[in-house]
């Protein structure tokens, strides 16, 4: 298997819930786009992300560390310039590289940019279009100038992140019309404060708005995934699509995101598609975002530098393989401002330290 796959095109989909997709069960039918494209690889029930929010999220993503190891846990600070990044290490090994990204938590200011050649910055866009087009239409661009490869694209997307707002014809898809609540996060959080009480019904309807975005977004990826030049069985290209988390619904008395521990927030999409991997495989054990870069590096042959603290998933999904090591999985950083949340899981065991 390693040395099949030449280039990577890596997904990011911001406040991406798992169970929110029809590939992971959901009653409503917000990704049949998604859901067809992942069932020609390998997807992974139990993926978990290292943080509730943006920042220190796609930190672990691109470094293989927990926030602890990388040094980003709040919003103050900026991933240290002698922490390795899978960007740096591909660039040095010949790979081209650039990223579209749609956050201001992406922003270059937070070093995230660290070994891209070009880093392209799409503001929060939260009109019911959002900026997903426009980014994917930027990575079809920079894509269609490499001739020969390798290369490695980061695509970060912002349409299922509050403010809830899609274009009309997909939120009449799965809401009966207004509810008390527009989606708009300001609104939600002066609900969360008692000034407009939130209730099982409002949360509800706010989950069906989320729902409308998942949607809306699925229909932009799924001609990008379309389009792309190598996601078949005789090309060279990897395709992995995941989350930096998830999203809450009054599952735990939350709204949104960054603020606790629970799954809903932790839980994230991971799929992997390219040449020599299995159709339709699917891996029940729990897996963590630290695992990506050691299951990328495995997938290219490049052997992987020290000290990263994921495993490669490879043995799970390779002809012949084994199952992974009991191990625990971390999360780290609470709300953005501070570092006050520490979470342990094990097995059917999660504790949660405040």
């Amino acid at each position: 298997m390693p040395g099949e796959i030449r280039n990577v095109v890596l997904i990011s989909i911001d406040t991406l819930r798992a169970d929110h997709l029809g590939l992971y069960g959901h009653e409503r039918p917000t990704s049949p786009r998604l859901d067809a494209f992942a069932a020609q690889g390998v997807v992974f029930d139990d993926a978990m992300s290292t943080a509730p929010w943006t920042l220190p999220a796609h930190a672990s993503l691109l470094t293989g560390l927990y926030p602890s190891r990388h040094g980003v846990r709040t919003n103050l600070e900026r991933l240290p310039n002698d922490v390795p990044s899978l960007a740096e290490r591909l660039a040095a090994e010949g790979f081209a590289t650039a990223a579209f990204v749609n956050a201001y938590f992406m922003e270059a200011r937070f070093g995230l940019d660290r070994g891209f050649q070009r880093y392209e910055v799409f503001a929060e866009d939260q009109s019911r279009e959002g900026a997903t087009r426009r980014v994917l239409a930027a990575a079809r661009g920079w894509l269609a100038e490499q001739d020969d490869g390798p290369y490695l694209l980061l695509v970060h997307l912002f349409d299922a992140h509050s403010h809830y707002h899609s274009e009309p014809r997909y939120e009449a898809m799965f809401t009966a019309g207004p509810g008390r609540y527009s989606g708009d996060t300001t609104e939600i959080m002066m609900g969360l404060r008692g000034d407009v009480p939130l209730d099982a019904d409002d949360a509800e309807h706010l989950a069906r708005l989320y729902d409308a975005g998942v949607r809306q977004l699925d229909a932009a990826l799924g001609d990008f995934l379309e389009g792309l030049p190598a996601t078949g069985p005789q090309a060279d290209t990897l395709v992995v699509v995941t989350s930096d988390h998830g999203e809450e619904f009054l599952d735990h008395d939350g709204m949104v995101h960054g603020s606790s521990h629970y799954q809903e927030t932790l839980r994230v999409p991971l799929v992997l598609v390219g040449p020599g991997l299995p159709a339709g495989r699917r891996v029940d054990a729990p897996v963590s975002l630290v695992d990506l870069i050691p299951t990328l590096l495995e997938l290219l042959g490049i052997p992987p530098w020290s000290g990263l603290d994921g495993t490669s998933l490879v043995p799970t999904f390779r002809e012949g393989g084994g199952e992974l090591a009991p191990r625990a999985l971390l999360a780290e950083s609470g709300p953005m401002e501070e570092d006050a949340l520490r979470t342990l899981r094990r097995g059917p065991l999660k504790l949660i330290v405040d």
